[in-house]
């Protein structure tokens, strides 16, 4: 069966064209309410309707209207989630968040509209293309990938946050806790050199991630810093962070995807399922997490990604909103996310390390180059030291 019309309603619904049967070509409406569609695997047509709707295109080509509200609207997150399948993403109405896919056309509509585009370099072209009446502006990435925009205000890329593998025990004044087991107002033990030692939490985040049905499962899966793996006793313990996550090493803050080695930090791409939690302190500093100095969280425009509604469990990304910008200049130390002489003697001190340690690599040094890494859009660079 194919063809399917599926239509919501007045209330909030959850439709899923997955549920029908079908096999292609369906049609779902959300209605009035605060919808959430998925495309599953179909070359769909996905309309949000009137409410605040969360719209998931899937693994094929399909044509999205994010309708009245304030919607969020996706093709696909990176080429993993539908093979660069080209969909049509016409926002509507509102001010919306649209995360495009490669090959995608997005048509932000009225409002103000951000497009979350895949990690890498995207600079708008003087190319542009007319399709059904609209004109488009090409985007590249530099690699041979575009998207192709119009109507959208601001754009930004898929980058991360800082999180931590439940069970990664935090030092505070009562001692070490369990992530999650601490509390707001606990006081814990930074290392960031600014104010008093011991410092509040103001907030906690947590994330619960199916990683079996994730379109971008390297964004989100466990980095592991094996126990000695960044200094003597450091961390005393192994820890386990998200791709994103920026560790303390020789003054820089490094995400801990960009030191992966295959010896003494590893991914761990066979976790089916992981909940991440993030803690925030009155402004971005270091926790001692198994022994590690280690990022706090920073609200740069994403902490609705951390709560347990439709929207986060739609997107577990980390970083959908964030602004690379605020994060950048808030940083508690400087920010070391591009490939250059700092981050390869950063690289050979933790290899030489390892080699001692560990013996050599379970893979390849090229594992290092994951296809999450954030790349700073045109005309930014990351604030370095000095």
């Amino acid at each position: 069966m194919s063809g399917t019309i599926i239509v919501g309603d007045q209330n909030p619904a959850n439709l899923n064209d997955s549920l029908t049967g079908g096999t292609g070509g369906n049609t779902i409406y959300g209605g009035q309410g605060d919808d959430t569609l998925v495309g599953a695997q179909q070359a769909d047509l996905l309309i949000g309707g009137a409410g605040a709707d969360s719209i998931v295109g899937g693994n094929s080509g399909d044509t999205i209207y994010g309708g009245g509200s304030y919607d969020s609207v996706t093709g696909a997150i990176t080429n993993s989630g539908d093979d660069g399948a080209s969909d049509t993403i016409i926002a509507g109405n509102g001010n919306d968040l649209i995360y495009a896919g490669w090959n995608d056309y997005v048509d932000g509509g009225t409002g103000t509209d951000t497009v979350v585009l895949p990690s890498g370099t995207w600079t708008g072209t003087s190319t542009t293309v007319t399709v059904g009446g609209t004109t488009y502006t090409r985007w590249d990435d530099g690699n041979g990938n575009s998207v192709y925009l119009s109507g959208v205000e601001s754009t930004t890329t898929i980058g991360g946050a800082p999180c931590y593998l439940e069970g990664t025990r935090i030092m505070t004044a009562r001692g070490e806790v369990a992530v999650e087991d601490l509390r707001i107002g606990d006081l814990v033990v930074t290392a960031h050199g600014r104010g008093p030692v011991l410092q509040p939490v103001v907030w906690i985040g947590k994330r619960r991630v199916n990683l079996a049905a994730h379109p971008n499962r390297a964004a989100v899966e466990p980095i592991l810093i094996r126990a000695g793996a960044l200094g003597e006793g450091v961390p005393f313990r192994d820890l386990r962070v998200s791709p994103e996550h920026a560790i303390f090493v020789d003054g820089r803050l490094v995400p801990a995807g960009l030191l992966v080695n295959g010896a003494s930090i590893v991914r761990e791409p066979w976790w089916q399922a992981v909940t991440w939690y993030h803690v925030e302190l009155p402004e971005h500093g270091l926790l001692m997490a198994e022994g590690a100095p280690a990022e706090s969280y920073f609200d740069a425009g994403n902490r609705q990604m951390f709560g347990e509604g439709a929207l986060a469990a739609l997107f577990p990304d980390f970083a959908a909103g964030r602004d690379e910008r605020r994060y950048e200049d808030a940083a508690c130390f400087p920010l070391l996310r591009e490939e250059g002489p700092e981050l390869a003697a950063i690289r050979a001190k933790l290899d030489d390390r390892a080699a001692a340690a560990f013996g050599p690599p379970a893979s390849a040094p090229a594992a290092r180059e994951p296809g999450w890494a954030i790349r700073m859009p045109a005309g930014r660079r990351a604030r370095r030291a000095g």
